[in-house]
C-alpha cells in the first residue's frame, strides 16, 4: 500500500505542475477535458486497486494516462451527445436512478454510499458514472422507441427451442452427509468420500425436513437453521437467479429435480441426492408453457434490449468518428498526429531510391539468400 501512495503522490505532483498552467488534457468538440478532471478519475481508480491490494509502479500509472484520458473522452462524447438528441437527464432524473441503482445493489441508499466509501469513492465521482450510463440508456431508446417484433415472432423463436426459454428460480436445503471425526479422502473429482451409514444418516434427516414442510413449517425458516448450504441459508436458502435446463449451472441430478417441479410453491417430495449431498428444492418462481405470454414478452424484451445496444454502438460510433478531438501530454503540448501514409510514402520513395542504386547487388543478395534457405529447408 505504501508503494502505491508512494507512486500516486508522485504522479499527482507532477500533473499538479502542469495543471497550475491551467492545462488540459483533451478538448472534444471545444469542450474541455481538464487536468482536475484527470487527477479525480485517476485518484478514485486507484481507490479501488488499493481497496483490492493491487499496487503499481510509476511506470504502470504513466501507462494508465492514456487509458484514464480515454475513458474521460468516451464519457463527454456520451454527454455530448445526449444533448444533441434532446435526451440528457434532468439531474432528477440522475438522482432518481442513483439511488435505484444502490438500493437494487445494496438493500438502501445509506448501506450503498458506505460501502462505496470504504473503498475511497467519491460519492460524486460514483453518482457521475451512474449520469453516464443514465444517458447511455436515454440515447438508446431514444434511437429504438419501442419494440418491433412481434408476438407472432416470438412465439416463432419459443417454438424453435422452449428448453432454452423455460426457467426456474428456487430454493433448497441442502443436508450434506456427517464424516464425524474421521479422516476423509476425496474421489477423482475432489468430492469428499462418504460412507453409507453417513449418507443414509443424511438421507433420513434430509425426510423429516420433508415431513416438517408437509405439517406446514416455513421453507425459509428451516433452511436458515438446518441448511448445509450457509451462503444460501442465510437467505432462507434462496438461489440467485433463473436458469434454463439446457444453461443450468447446477449439477445434472438438481436441474432435472427442479425441472420436474411444475408450479410455484412446490417442493420435492423426496431428497435429491447429488455429490454435494441431499438437496431439497422448492420453486419460487418459473416460466413455461403454462405462462406463455410472461416467456413471450421475455423474449421481445431481449430482442428490444438487443437492438438498443446495437443501434447505441452503431450511432456513438459514428458521433465519435465526426468529434473534433484534441489530445494534450503532461506538459499542455497538443499531441499531433503522425500522418502515417505520408511517412509510409517517403520510407517507399526511400526505398525504390536505394533499390535503383542497388539492384544487381541485391539480386546477388537474394540468390544467396534463396540457396541459404534451400539449404536450411533440406
Amino acid at each position: 500500500m505504501k508503494k502505491l501512495l508512494t507512486a500516486f503522490v508522485g504522479l499527482l505532483m507532477m500533473f499538479a505542475l502542469a495543471s497550475c498552467g491551467g492545462n488540459n488534457v483533451a478538448t472534444v468538440n471545444g469542450e474541455d477535458i481538464s487536468n482536475d478532471d484527470y487527477t479525480e478519475y485517476l485518484d478514485n481508480v486507484l481507490s479501488i486497486y488499493e481497496a483490492n491490494g493491487y499496487s503499481m509502479e510509476n511506470e504502470q500509472l504513466l501507462a494508465m494516462r492514456d487509458t484514464v484520458v480515454q475513458e474521460l473522452v468516451n464519457t463527454k462524447l456520451v454527454e455530448q451527445a445526449a444533448e444533441e438528441l434532446d435526451c440528457y437527464p434532468t439531474k432528477d432524473e440522475i438522482n432518481e436512478y442513483y439511488e435505484e441503482q444502490l438500493t437494487a445493489m445494496y438493500g438502501d441508499v445509506n448501506t450503498g454510499e458506505d460501502y462505496i466509501g470504504s473503498f475511497g469513492l467519491d460519492l460524486d465521482f460514483f453518482r457521475n458514472s451512474y449520469a453516464v450510463s443514465l444517458c447511455q440508456e436515454k440515447i438508446s431508446e431514444s434511437l429504438v422507441p419501442e419494440a418491433t417484433m412481434t408476438e407472432e415472432e416470438a412465439r416463432e423463436i419459443y417454438d424453435a427451442d422452449p428448453e432454452a426459454y423455460n426457467t426456474r428460480t428456487v430454493s433448497h436445503i441442502l443436508v450434506m452427509p456427517d464424516a464425524g471425526d474421521r479422516e476423509t479422502e476425496t474421489d477423482d473429482e475432489g468430492y469428499t468420500i462418504y460412507t453409507d451409514e453417513e449418507w443414509a444418516a443424511a438421507e433420513e434427516k434430509a425426510k423429516e425436513l420433508i415431513a416438517e414442510l408437509d405439517n406446514g413449517a416455513d421453507f425459509a425458516e428451516l433452511a436458515k437453521e438446518n441448511s448445509d448450504d450457509t451462503g444460501s441459508a442465510e437467505n432462507g436458502g434462496a438461489l440467485e437467479g433463473a436458469f434454463t435446463r439446457e444453461g443450468s449451472s447446477y449439477v445434472e441430478e438438481f436441474t432435472n429435480a427442479a425441472f420436474e417441479l411444475t408450479e410455484v410453491g412446490a417442493y420435492t417430495e423426496e431428497p435429491v441426492r447429488s455429490s454435494y449431498g441431499y438437496h431439497i428444492i422448492k420453486i419460487d418462481d418459473m416460466t413455461s408453457e403454462d405462462n406463455l405470454d410472461e416467456v413471450l414478452q421475455g423474449i421481445i424484451d431481449d430482442d428490444l434490449a438487443s437492438q438498443r445496444s446495437d443501434q447505441l454502438t452503431a450511432y456513438m460510433d459514428e458521433f465519435e468518428a465526426d468529434a473534433v478531438i484534441v489530445y494534450y501530454d503532461e506538459e499542455g503540448n497538443e499531441i499531433k498526429e503522425e500522418d502515417d501514409s505520408g511517412d509510409a510514402a517517403a520510407d517507399d520513395t526511400a526505398a525504390d531510391d536505394s533499390n535503383g542504386e542497388t539492384t544487381d547487388d541485391a539480386a546477388a543478395d537474394d540468390s544467396g539468400s534463396d540457396s541459404s534457405d534451400n539449404a536450411n529447408a533440406e
